[in-house]
Parts: C-alpha cells; sequence; structure tokens
C-alpha cells in the first residue's frame, strides 16, 4: 500500500491518468494516520484482504481524497465520486477512473450470500479489479470517414448536347 498525497502532482498524475491500474481507497485522517506509523498499512479490512488476490501489476494506495489537489478541487469533488460509500474505493486503468460501489461487485460475486463477509467482498474486489484492469487493445481505424461523399468531379452525370 502506497501513500499518496493531494499535494503531489506529479505523483496523482501517474495514478490517475497514466492508464496503469491503482486501486485506491480514500482514506479517513485515522486510516492516513495508521498507514504513516505503521508504514503503509491502513487499508480497511477488504482491500488487505483482496490485495494478495490482485493481479501484480495493479498498485494499492492510500488517499485523503478531502484534501484539496493543485487544482484546488478535492479528489471526490474532481472525479464526481460519492462520499457516502464506505469504504470509498477507485479504480484508476486503461486511462478510465471509476468508483468500485457495492452494485459493482454483486456481478463478481458478492450477491451470492446473505450477510456477505470481509473474505467474501475481498474476493469480489479483487475479480472486479482484475476484470477492469485488464490491459485493452484498441484498433486504429484505418478509414476514418467510412461513408466518404464522393468525389464531385466524378459523380456529375453527363448530360448528352
Amino acid at each position: 500500500m502506497e501513500l499518496l498525497r493531494a499535494a503531489d502532482a506529479a505523483q496523482l498524475k501517474e495514478v490517475f491518468f497514466s492508464g496503469e491500474p491503482w486501486l485506491v481507497q480514500c482514506g479517513t485522517k485515522a486510516d492516513i494516520s495508521a498507514a504513516i506509523v505503521d508504514d503503509g498499512f491502513g487499508a480497511h479490512a477488504v482491500v488487505e484482504k483482496a490485495a494478495s488476490g490482485l493481479p501484480k501489476e495493479v498498485k494499492v494506495g492510500l488517499l485523503d481524497c478531502h484534501k484539496k489537489l493543485p487544482s484546488g478541487k478535492t479528489t471526490i469533488e474532481r472525479f464526481k465520486l460519492d462520499g457516502s460509500i464506505s469504504p470509498l474505493l477507485v479504480l484508476a486503468a486503461n486511462g478510465k477512473t471509476v468508483q468500485i460501489t457495492p452494485s459493482a461487485l454483486t456481478k463478481h460475486g458478492l450477491g451470492s450470500t446473505l450477510f456477505p463477509g470481509v473474505r467474501s467482498q475481498a474476493v469480489a474486489l479483487a475479480s472486479y479489479v482484475k476484470a477492469k484492469s485488464e490491459p485493452k487493445v484498441y484498433q486504429a481505424n484505418p478509414n476514418p470517414n467510412p461513408n466518404p461523399d464522393p468525389d464531385p468531379a466524378l459523380s456529375r452525370s453527363r448530360t448528352r448536347p
């Protein structure tokens, strides 16, 4: 778990805009304090359990999303996150930044138990992150205009005098 700093523009640019997969937990002041004291451990229990099941290329970070960014907005404002969800988790991968919600996790196995525990939540979180952080390959369209207007010089009808 890497402690992310809201004031470090270069670090946050790498996290949110590099395309590399990052799972970011928006931590409370207590989480951040624990991470400083315990050298990186301040994550929610679900995130800690899920970390071992994440693909090795996914980095995990802890950020105080209520602190102002260099832009003057908070992370919650910048990415239009729902701050009422706890823990507030964000996945930045493939050029997209999305909030991980309980409804998103139901598609990855969370809805199968009546009272999901930390273990089942962690498995669902790891499954979701793995699916969403897979590198995407996009093919450039060699013909950006598939239905071009015909050349007017070629489409004139010939009329006989």
